[in-house]
C-alpha cells in the first residue's frame, strides 16, 4: 500500500501547526526540485499553493494537480489566459505573462504561509516591504537571516528581482544546512 498523505494546506497545518525553519528547508528543497524538473521539460505548473502540495507521512512532499500546467514557449509567445490561484499567483503571471519565476513566487509564498502558521495573513505583508525591498517578517516566524533572504528574493513582486532559475536556488539550498 501506499503511504497516507494529507493536504499541506490544510490537514497537515491543522494537525501539527506552523513548520520549524529544518522542515522548511527541506519542503522548499523537494518543491524547486519538482518545478525544475518541470522547467527542464518546458513547463510551468502555474498553480502552487498548498492544496496541491501532499505530504506523506515520510514528511516527504509531493507536487500534484497539473491542471494549469503550460509550456513555457507557449508562455513566451505572448498573452495566455491567466490561470492558478490569485492567493499565491505573482502579479505577471495575473497579467497572462507567467515566466519561470512565477512557480518560484508561488512555492516561496507557500513556504512563507506554512513557516507563519494557519490563520497568519502572511501573504500580504510579503508584498510589504521595506526602502530596501526587504520583507518587514513577523516575529511568528523566526528564521535565518539566509532563509529570510532566499524567500525574500523568491517572493520580490519585481520578476527581474527573483531567482533566474529554480537551479540557482537549489544551488543556494545546497548550503541550508549551515543556516541554522
Amino acid at each position: 500500500t501506499s503511504p497516507k498523505r494529507w493536504s499541506c494546506g490544510h490537514e497537515w497545518a491543522q494537525i501539527n501547526g506552523k513548520i520549524s525553519e529544518t522542515l522548511a528547508v527541506k519542503w522548499l528543497k523537494q518543491l524547486v526540485d519538482a518545478v525544475s524538473t518541470l522547467h527542464e521539460h518546458g513547463y510551468m505548473h502555474r498553480d502552487i499553493k498548498p492544496e496541491n502540495i501532499m505530504v506523506e507521512t515520510t514528511n516527504n512532499l509531493v507536487l500534484i494537480d497539473f491542471d494549469a500546467i503550460c509550456k513555457m514557449e507557449k508562455a513566451a509567445e505572448g498573452k495566455i489566459p491567466s490561470m492558478g490561484t490569485p492567493r499565491y499567483m505573482a502579479k505577471e503571471q495575473a497579467a497572462g505573462n507567467p515566466r519561470p519565476s512565477s512557480d518560484l513566487y508561488s512555492t516561496g509564498m507557500v513556504i512563507a504561509e506554512l513557516l507563519a502558521g494557519e490563520g497568519y495573513s502572511t501573504l500580504s505583508r510579503l508584498d510589504a516591504r521595506n526602502e530596501l525591498g526587504k520583507v518587514n517578517w513577523p516575529e511568528c516566524i523566526q528564521i535565518s537571516d539566509q532563509l529570510k533572504d532566499l524567500l525574500d528574493r523568491m517572493t520580490h513582486p519585481n520578476m527581474l528581482r527573483r531567482p533566474v532559475s529554480a537551479q540557482d536556488v537549489l544551488s543556494i539550498l545546497s548550503n541550508a544546512e549551515s543556516w541554522v
